[in-house]
């Protein structure tokens, strides 16, 4: 019961890290043991144990603090999820930039319809440019000879 002991005014501090929240309340505690309406109420039906004191903490005054100082912390499983989300979106760009340079440097004649599906255009079953096909122009390139 510690402090309790001496003086029954206590604080709460909640912290919401990820939505970058707080709260603190200001009161009285105390400890509950003789009281068996109290106990019953607080007891979880669904866990074994039966509660044998409770604490009660009567708020007498409450603040919401703003978030500008607060920094954001997440869990490992949060971090894991968004760097995999990231991961994977730097993969399917990293094929578009791939497939782009192809298509610039003339390797790939066309758009091969598998990278659209997802698969790497360099996968093993992939068929291989030509190294025989020439290169289209590109767009808005004029294909008439000019006369002098």
């Amino acid at each position: 019961m510690g402090n309790l002991a001496e003086h029954e005014r206590a604080f709460i501090f909640l912290m919401d890290y990820p939505n970058r929240r707080r709260v603190k309340l200001w009161g009285r505690a105390e400890f509950v043991e003789d009281d068996p309406e109290l106990l019953e109420r607080l007891a979880d039906r669904e866990y074994g144990a039966r509660p044998e004191r409770a604490f009660v903490f009567h708020v007498e005054a409450w603040d919401v603090n703003c978030p500008q100082q607060i920094t954001p912390r997440f869990s490992r499983g949060e971090v894991e999820v968004a760097v995999g989300e990231m991961e994977r979106r730097n993969e399917r760009l990293q094929r578009r930039v791939a497939l782009r340079d192809a298509l610039e440097s003339g390797q790939v004649a066309e758009r091969p319809h598998v990278a659209r599906t997802g698969r790497d255009l360099f996968h093993p079953r992939s068929p291989r440019p030509s190294p025989r096909r020439a290169a289209r122009p590109k767009r808005g390139a004029s294909t008439r000879s000019v006369a002098s």
